[in-house]
């Protein structure tokens, strides 16, 4: 099985964080924008978004909640493939890997 989020091969000097990408689908004209969970079979993180896919607002949205989940800056959150898809690979910065794992643990289906 694999798994939402993957490590790369970075490491910065701040607290031993570190680089992953994460597998999102975002769900966009959402009633709210909130981290859904990891997906059933645990490919990849649903996302909602209070935001309609058009002109880059969803994408905005999903960078903005990421970071504040995350309580990362927006700019150590970047969309790497994926910009007009509802399934995306997104780059974080500056993260544990257990406060990676413990924003998603804490979110109830």
């Amino acid at each position: 099985m694999s798994q939402w989020f993957q490590k790369r091969n970075s490491t910065t000097a701040v607290n031993n964080a570190s680089v992953f990408s994460l597998s999102v689908r975002a769900k966009p004209n959402s009633s709210r924008s909130q981290i859904l969970g990891v997906s059933a079979c645990g490919t990849h993180l649903d996302i909602a978004l209070n935001a309609p896919p058009v002109d880059g607002a969803a994408n905005e949205e999903l960078v903005a909640v990421i970071a504040k989940a995350l309580k990362i800056r927006k700019a150590s959150v970047e969309i790497l493939r994926g910009d007009s898809s509802r399934n995306k690979v997104v780059l974080v910065s500056g993260v544990l890997q257990e406060d990676l794992v413990a924003v998603v643990a804490v979110v109830k289906k």
